[in-house]
């Protein structure tokens, strides 16, 4: 039954069961060295000339640029918003 069961798997002619395990053993060990033998590539970090800042807050901008005096429609323009959504940033600060 096993001897069935091993050529249902190995083709080759006139290989044994003994044979047929060492084939398997050694694609299995040689596979393994070469996982082994890969090397790690830590990629070189790059850092910015200038930082970049994170984007504030929509309501923030909005209040902040309100108190240097700019309009709704000003800010709405600026920020590439709709003059209502300015107002209702306003209205609930």
């Amino acid at each position: 039954s096993e001897q069935s069961q091993g050529n249902l798997f190995f083709t080759k002619e006139g290989v044994g069961p003994d044979e047929q395990r060492a084939l398997f053993t050694s694609t299995s060990e040689q596979s393994e060295a070469v996982v082994q033998k890969i090397p790690v590539i830590n990629p070189p970090e790059y850092l910015a000339d200038i930082p970049v800042e994170p984007k504030k807050d929509f309501n923030t901008q909005v209040l902040q640029l309100y108190k240097e005096g700019y309009s709704a429609q000003e800010i709405a323009s600026q920020l590439k918003t709709s003059v209502q959504e300015v107002r209702l940033v306003l209205e609930f600060a």
